[in-house]
């Protein structure tokens, strides 16, 4: 098969060429066109002997981790992963026709992970996907000490596997970012930062702060986990519970 990068910008997308002595399915890679979209935003078509992927402005994954990364953009990019060969799983493709090559993966500007997937005989015979773990993590250019001990840690844990087990990975990325991640957390407008023992201070403050108006957007009476995104709409009377294990937020009503 010939591989090209072609265009720029926007209209930049891969080509490739595959030679007359090599077959495809073409029924498999059709499927994978239309799913594959709805998992990673990811454009993918067939012209006679020619497979696009229309790429746009992403850049590779080995340009990607020559820059430095914080440890939360390396837990984003192994969920991603994990997440895309269960797709693959869970919709009966097969794992030895993606392309794992990380000049070939590509990453958005917004951090999103796609990969390129070819059912030909000309592909190699794939990748043990523990190997590509550790093989990514090991290119990475750790911006601080946090994420260096976090990446050290995750690879001796990925060591001790003997398959590739997406739920234990995803437990090992989980134990990485309550140990060596400091929540940042929005208490009712403000920006707090501290580690998961001043949780139950947070809880405290917030609820001897917290008033009997009635609930609008302008109340402040909300709690807002900026590590993970997490939004909780709080009313006066709820009583606010926080699991500093696992850094949770619940709300109970009275």
């Amino acid at each position: 098969m010939i591989y090209k990068l072609r265009g720029k910008g926007e209209n930049r997308e891969v080509r490739i060429r595959i030679q007359r002595d090599e077959d495809v399915d073409i029924t498999e890679f059709s499927r994978f066109c239309n799913l594959e979209p709805n998992h990673s935003v990811f454009t993918c078509e067939n012209s006679g002997r020619d497979f696009v992927f229309k790429i746009g402005d992403r850049i590779s994954l080995s340009s990607y981790l020559e820059e430095e990364r914080t440890l939360e953009e390396v837990l984003s990019l192994l969920e991603q992963c994990t997440g895309f060969f269960n797709f693959i799983l869970i919709n009966g493709f097969f794992l030895p026709f993606v392309m794992y090559d990380m000049d070939r993966i590509w990453i958005s500007t917004y951090g999103k992970v796609s990969f390129m997937y070819l059912p030909t005989d000309g592909m190699d015979e794939g990748k043990n996907l523990i190997d590509f773990f550790v093989e990514l993590l090991s290119k990475v250019r750790a911006s601080d000490d946090s994420c260096k001990n976090g990446i050290e840690k995750i690879i001796e844990n990925l060591m001790h596997l003997s398959y590739y087990d997406e739920n234990r990975i995803r437990r090992i990325v989980d134990t990485c970012r309550d140990r060596y991640l400091e929540p940042v957390y929005d208490i009712g407008g403000q920006i707090r930062k501290g580690s998961t023992n001043e949780l139950y201070k947070l809880k405290q403050e917030f609820n001897r702060n917290m008033s009997g108006n009635h609930r609008d957007s302008g109340s402040g009476n909300y709690i807002h986990n900026v590590t993970t995104g997490e939004i909780l709409d709080i009313n006066p009377k709820d009583v606010l519970e926080i699991n500093a294990q696992n850094i949770e937020f619940v709300v109970r009503n009275q």
